[in-house]
């Protein structure tokens, strides 16, 4: 009796090992694809923690405040141009362009500290901001993570620059001009007021 369930035993596992082996096969592809994507995963992550410290840099963050400090310049210029009685009467859909035009020539002007032309500060922000976008479209950095820390800084420089970015593209004939910046913007979602 004992020899028999013994020698069942036998041939049943015996015409069984060829599907125990395919299922063992299969789970350990499942296995190694899975840990493949986890490393990747932490590559990209990885990645994109080393641009947070690049952006979070002194030589950076100084590109950053240069900007900053240009831009609300050329905002103040347009706040007092706008106050003028020249201005008061004129209709909302005239003002916008004008309001453009002030702020554009502000930045352009150039001033002791730095020459005529587009401010290098901004220009390193948004080559900053296009370098990010590739490396997220291309898969070497994580698009979550990437979003989570530069969202909000991205969209308001975004939202700032909007009429240089205009300018460099027509006036200037620079029709890619922050276009990574604009694409990494756009797909975090929210729109400039």
């Amino acid at each position: 009796m004992l020899k028999s369930i013994l020698a069942r035993i036998w041939s049943v596992s015996k015409d069984a090992a060829p599907t125990v082996a395919s299922i063992f096969v299969a789970a350990s592809a499942v296995s190694a694809a899975w840990g493949y994507y986890i490393s990747r995963h932490d590559l990209r992550e990885a990645r994109t923690l080393q641009l947070v410290q690049q952006f979070d840099d002194a030589r950076f963050g100084r590109a950053q405040d240069e900007a900053a400090t240009a831009i609300g310049s050329a905002q103040e210029l347009v706040r007092s141009a706008l106050r003028s009685p020249a201005t008061a009467g004129l209709p909302s859909a005239d003002v916008s362009p004008l309001r453009d035009e002030v702020f554009v020539a502000e930045l352009y002007r150039g001033n002791p500290d730095r020459p005529p032309g587009l401010p290098l500060a901004i220009a390193e922000v948004t080559g900053f901001f296009n370098g990010l976008e590739a490396c997220v479209q291309t898969g070497l950095c994580d698009s979550g993570t990437a979003h989570a820390f530069f969202d909000v800084y991205a969209r308001s420089f975004w939202c700032s620059i909007t009429p240089v970015v205009n300018y460099e593209r027509h006036a200037k004939r620079r029709p890619r001009f922050a276009a990574g910046m604009q694409e990494f913007v756009d797909s975090g979602g929210e729109r400039c007021s």
